[in-house]
């Protein structure tokens, strides 16, 4: 069953380019690999931007910062019923959609400490992990993260954002990124995520020197 609701959802994401371009994790032919590629790619524009003759037009920033975020117990802070609206919002049948609210309904959880262990209980928030099905459900539960980023780059990894941010100079990089990085404050809060700040890092690309071939 799980499989079934899996390859429809995903052919129908598919075929209507419902999945972001940005999107790395969990679709075919993509993976961790083009998520830090892209990155890779996009601090080495940057160097040879910053080293090249101002005749060939190209803009020459002095800064480039990369900030990496991580989505905290991810499937665990998913909203079944905000998730259900992106399912209709993306063009997903209602009828499709009361079928995977009827697979999330039916979930369990105990809770063990020790030698004690729970009687088991339904949940009433999240979607279970370990399945290609869940997977999708909150890739497609993340889509939206990338609304209303401007003058930065993106790439996402399932539960993990990859943000760069250019710049003339320092000051001109923190106010772009304390920006951007208030407008996904406003969208973790409306949709019930917590980016997990022990996993926040800040790489200044500016420190280091990237050599290049012909």
């Amino acid at each position: 069953m799980e499989k079934i609701l899996y390859n429809r959802l995903y052919n129908f994401c598919m075929s209507n380019k419902i999945i972001s371009d940005y999107q790395c994790g969990g679709i075919e032919k993509r993976s961790t690999i083009p998520h830090i590629v892209y990155m890779i790619e996009k601090a080495h524009s940057f160097s040879m931007s910053n080293h090249a003759s101002p005749s060939k037009g190209r803009a020459s920033y002095e800064k480039c910062v990369i900030v990496l975020l991580d989505v905290s117990k991810a499937f665990d802070k998913v909203d079944r019923l905000l998730l259900l609206q992106k399912l209709l919002r993306s063009g997903v049948s209602m009828k499709f959609s009361n079928i995977i609210a009827a697979y999330l309904s039916e979930r369990m959880q105990t809770t063990k400490v020790g030698t004690f262990e729970s009687s088991p209980m339904k949940t009433t928030s999240g979607i279970p992990q370990g399945s290609a099905l869940s997977m999708l459900l909150f890739i497609i539960y993340m889509n939206d993260v990338i609304e209303n980023l401007n003058n930065v780059d993106v790439t996402l990894f399932v539960d993990n954002v990859g943000l760069i941010f250019y710049g003339k100079n320092a000051k001109q990089v923190m106010l772009t990124m304390s920006k951007i990085l208030g407008t996904l404050h406003k969208w973790s809060r409306k949709n019930y995520i917590v980016f997990d700040s022990s996993k926040f890092q800040i790489i200044d690309i500016s420190k280091y020197k990237i050599q290049h071939t012909n």
